[in-house]
């Protein structure tokens, strides 16, 4: 379920956690590992959630209440957040 969005953003947060004269290369592969490890958890939590949002209850969709780009599908839903 990793998309090139999600990924970004979580590569973006990890940045804000990097000294400014950190070396560059250094950096880099904290933010690579940061997101990295971000996924693995993300994938972790979502392994555990999507096969439960079927015991929700289902309500009409109304125009207008799914993200951006999203089909209203769980997973897009989830992964746009």
């Amino acid at each position: 379920m990793k998309t090139k969005r999600a990924e970004y953003r979580r590569q973006r947060y990890a940045e804000f956690a990097i000294l400014k004269d950190t070396d560059k290369w250094v950096g880099w592969e904290a933010t690579r590992d940061a997101a990295d490890r971000a996924e693995e958890l993300a994938q972790a939590q979502y392994a555990q959630i999507i096969p439960r949002l079927d015991e929700l209850p289902r309500r009409p969709s109304v125009a207008g209440n799914t993200p951006m780009g999203c089909n209203g599908r769980p997973e897009d839903i989830a992964d746009s957040f």
